[in-house]
């Protein structure tokens, strides 16, 4: 592969993981698709549910590529008194997966906040993979937001 490509595609690559994009909120990453494809000459569209698509051009057998913009991850059930987040068990958390995570929380009203997937109680883990619990891997984990404290005095900003 040409070293050009291989550079673009890496760029493109870091530019669209780094755009907040969780299910429901793509209109950032799907207008920066559109640019772009707008700047290398094609006609792309955005489509009412989400999503881009544009013409490519050429002769024979159509290829079509289709790929989601939105990034999967955890989904916040409710906030503690004390800012922390608790997550909600859709779309099947492994808690063994997560555990200290960085990640980057989305507010319908105020930007978005970094925070740590942390455990709720250290000895529920061990207790969590070693003998039957009650508890889900969503009852386990927690979201430590920077802005904790922020968030404990207005829960409403989420």
């Amino acid at each position: 592969m040409d070293q050009k490509y291989r550079e673009y595609m890496l760029a493109q690559l870091k530019a669209l993981v780094s755009i907040d994009s969780p299910s429901g909120y793509t209109e950032e990453v799907e207008l920066y698709l559109m640019d772009e494809l707008s700047r290398m000459g094609y006609a792309p569209r955005r489509w009412v549910k989400g999503g881009v698509s544009t013409y490519l051009a050429g002769e024979g057998d159509p290829i079509m590529l289709l790929a989601h913009v939105d990034t999967l991850g955890a989904m916040v059930d409710y906030v503690k008194p004390d800012g922390r987040l608790l997550l909600s068990n859709v779309g099947g958390l492994q808690a063994n997966n997560v555990e200290t995570e960085n990640v980057r929380v989305r507010t319908r009203f105020d930007g978005a906040y970094e925070g740590t997937i942390q455990l709720h109680n250290a000895a529920g883990k061990f207790y969590f993979f070693r003998k039957p619990c009650k508890d889900s891997a969503a009852d386990l984990h927690q979201i430590f937001v920077s802005h904790q404290l922020l968030l404990a005095a207005h829960p409403a900003k989420l």
